[in-house]
């Protein structure tokens, strides 16, 4: 089933090449997963090419089931807009498909609305702060490594709020903690060493 969680975004790319990207996470998601994924327009009379201001849709399906429903609007003949949604059974999440779709297009801009499972009180942990956790639980030593994980994050930040924090490094900490508190099961903000 489709959830709520959804990405638009504005890329400097053809609507073509976004089919192709579409194509290379089905494969990719096979690959994760060892299921069988498969594209499908889903335009009732099959057209490849949509009025103006209306999207092509595709459906990713895996065993008879949506796993990931795109929207492709055509900006211009060298720019297209996307929206994607996906379901908790697709092997990537919708931070994993959207930081992908940076780093391949050219990005003008980015509208993540998804609702992350999480038990903290207060706001949902933003994208950056996610990729942040899943990098940290890949360090030996995340505690004393964290600091190589600061452009990184720097740069996430920045796509996705616009602007870096005002006092990056301090939110850089900041983040990291929250992080490691979450991996230990702690409350966040409230360490019980």
């Amino acid at each position: 089933m489709i959830t709520k969680e959804f990405a638009r975004i504005r890329l400097h790319a053809a609507p073509e090449a976004i089919l192709a990207w579409l194509d290379g996470t089905a494969n990719a998601a096979a690959t994760m997963s060892k299921r069988n994924y498969r594209l499908v327009p889903l335009e009732p009379d099959g057209r490849d090419e949509a009025p103006a201001g209306e999207p092509l849709r595709y459906g990713l399906f895996a065993a008879g089931e949506m796993v990931l429903a795109a929207a492709v609007w055509r900006a211009s003949a060298a720019s297209a807009e996307v929206e994607l949604r996906c379901s908790a059974a697709f092997p990537l999440s919708i931070y994993e498909l959207t930081d992908d779709l940076q780093e391949r297009f050219p990005v003008r801009s980015t509208e993540v609305l998804a609702a992350p499972q999480h038990t903290d009180a207060g706001a949902p942990p933003l994208a950056c702060n996610l990729w942040l956790e899943e990098e940290l639980r890949r360090l030996p030593d995340p505690e004393r490594q964290a600091h190589g994980l600061y452009e990184g994050w720097l740069e996430r930040y920045i796509a996705l709020r616009g602007a870096a924090p005002a006092e990056p490094r301090r939110s850089f900490r900041s983040a990291v903690r929250s992080r490691l508190d979450h991996i230990r099961g702690e409350p966040s903000g409230r360490r019980q060493d």
